[in-house]
């Protein structure tokens, strides 16, 4: 039963980091193509659902990245709250950083 639990709170948790990564990545690239494209290229706006769209296509175009295998417990520990922080992080960090760029240069 712990085993089952286990297994389902892993497939939960990955479940739900692709959600969220769909979601804030989206977000970012909708933000990004008013920005960027829209005023450069005269583009039409793109919605949340059509953002969200792309990057889940961008997903399965960029494929699975495998990592090395190592057995230490700890080495994996770290590297799951590294990449999850890193998961969580790194929409809004280039947000931030393409609001500076539009904020001085658009």
């Amino acid at each position: 039963m712990k085993l089952f639990i286990g297994i389902l709170g892993v497939a939960l948790l990955i479940w739900g980091s692709l959600i969220y990564d769909a979601f804030s990545y989206g977000i970012v690239l909708q933000k990004f193509w008013t920005w960027f494209i829209v005023s450069s290229f005269n583009f039409q706006a793109i919605t949340q659902p059509q953002s969200i769209g792309i990057v889940m296509i961008a997903y399965l175009l960029r494929g699975q990245r495998s990592k090395s295998t190592d057995n230490d417990d700890e080495d994996k520990s770290v590297r799951f709250w590294t990449s999850f922080l890193i998961t969580v992080i790194t929409p809004w960090a280039l947000l931030g950083v393409g609001w500076i760029i539009h904020s001085f240069f658009f």
